[in-house]
């Protein structure tokens, strides 16, 4: 059973619930996840889900670990919205002919829920909220179960694991490393949202943006929000381009298929070089979460006048995804081994 829940709930009484009439079951193991304080610098963790498309993500990792393990039975309870310190975030509880399997299933389930469940995390603290990523421990957790070299397919698929799965669910971590020791270099970024309904109150995907831009350690160098009319689209990014003031831009909004959705249309007659990569690289992401859906969405990119251009659907998740998982690391200039920035110098030359 996969339960989220903007309630507080009874470890207890669900271990309970759990473990009654199980009477050819030899373990039953739980994990209890339980929200920090921090020593008091967080006053409550925040988490946000894709209604629908996060449980059928922790959905998949559960029955992958049913098989793979061979449980009886598994159950998650996770928790959504903001959470308090001391209340419980999830709990794992999984039903096994014997413990290993039952420990080892547990442990699994909890790697994977931590790194590749679709929920974005923000702590609030009494500095302000920020976004939370899995950690470089995270990730290596994760590693641990992929199928590899030690554990070929033909011999995964004939102990019952679903290969594909595995699979497509590493495929995406980015390549590539940080050089730690070096220091970013700001990029002057514009967010541009593009919409005939929202206002700066309502602008939740502008400001998703522009707060990470931010705490990416970027400059800020403009945020706009225009309707959904070609020639105030193609204006209002003409204007930064021409600037000199402006090292890239991100929109959101407007790259869909109705008749008011007129972004690529504003956008692409623009580019001098149009960067085909990132809209496949953007449709993979975005698969991962909203699974065939993200063939509604034509995001696009491009370079406008020696400046990075990226174009982002108008919801919230789109943004995160377009930025966390891709758009980020290109403009951080630690990312090895290429990125971006080390391309702005250049992107005028004859």
């Amino acid at each position: 059973m996969i339960r989220l829940t903007d309630e507080t709930f009874d470890p207890g009484a669900a271990l309970n619930r759990f473990c009654a009439d199980r009477t050819v079951t030899g373990a039953v193991a739980s994990f209890l996840g339980v929200a920090r304080g921090e020593a008091g610098q967080v006053v409550a963790l925040e988490l946000e889900p894709y209604p629908g498309f996060t449980e059928a993500r922790i959905a998949a990792i559960v029955e992958t670990a049913v098989d793979r393990f061979g449980l009886q039975d598994a159950e998650v309870i996770h928790r959504v919205g903001p959470i308090p310190p001391g209340e419980p975030i999830v709990l794992v509880l999984t039903a096994a002919p014997h413990r290993r399997e039952a420990f080892d299933a547990c442990d699994y389930l909890m790697d994977y829920l931590k790194s590749r469940a679709p929920f974005w995390k923000k702590e609030h603290g009494r500095d302000g909220p920020r976004w939370v990523e899995p950690t470089a421990r995270d990730l290596s957790d994760v590693e641990r179960w992929r199928v590899g070299p030690s554990l070929p397919t033909a011999a995964a698929k004939a102990q019952g694991i679903d290969v594909d799965l595995e699979i497509s669910m590493n495929a995406l971590t980015p390549g590539g490393r940080y050089d730690e020791a070096a220091a970013i270099t700001p990029v002057r970024v514009a967010v541009l949202t593009i919409s005939d309904t929202r206002d700066e109150e309502h602008d939740t995907s502008g400001r998703l943006l522009a707060e990470r831009v931010e705490k990416a350690g970027h400059c800020l160098a403009g945020k706009a929000i225009v309707a959904d009319e070609v020639a105030a689209i193609r204006a209002q990014v003409k204007t930064w381009t021409t600037s000199g003031q402006v090292d890239a831009i991100v929109t959101t909004g407007g790259t869909g298929l109705t008749g008011r959705d007129v972004t690529p249309e504003a956008i692409d007659p623009l580019f001098d070089k149009r960067i085909d990569g990132f809209s496949v690289v953007f449709h993979l992401v975005s698969y991962q979460s909203v699974g065939l859906s993200t063939l509604q969405s034509r995001a696009l990119a491009g370079i406008i006048d020696g400046v990075f251009v990226f174009c982002l659907p108008g919801s919230n998740g789109a943004v995160k995804d377009g930025w966390d998982k891709v758009i980020a690391a290109q403009l951080d200039s630690r990312h090895r081994p290429c990125n971006m920035v080390e391309l702005m110098p250049r992107l005028l030359e004859i």
